[in-house]
């Protein structure tokens, strides 16, 4: 059940008349994010 919910919403956000749009989509959505706060805090914690 977990995954058709999953799924559904994944559509709903990046959805598209087809898998091609849906990545593509996806990829677009994932780019624009850049780095995480988080990510980015354990990069400096990293170089301390």
């Amino acid at each position: 059940m977990t995954a058709l919910v999953l799924a559904s919403e994944a559509l709903r956000k990046f959805g598209g008349d087809s898998l091609a749009e849906v990545v593509r989509n996806k990829d677009g959505f994932v780019a624009a994010l850049g780095s995480t706060p988080s990510a980015a805090a354990g990069a400096g914690l990293a170089g301390a």
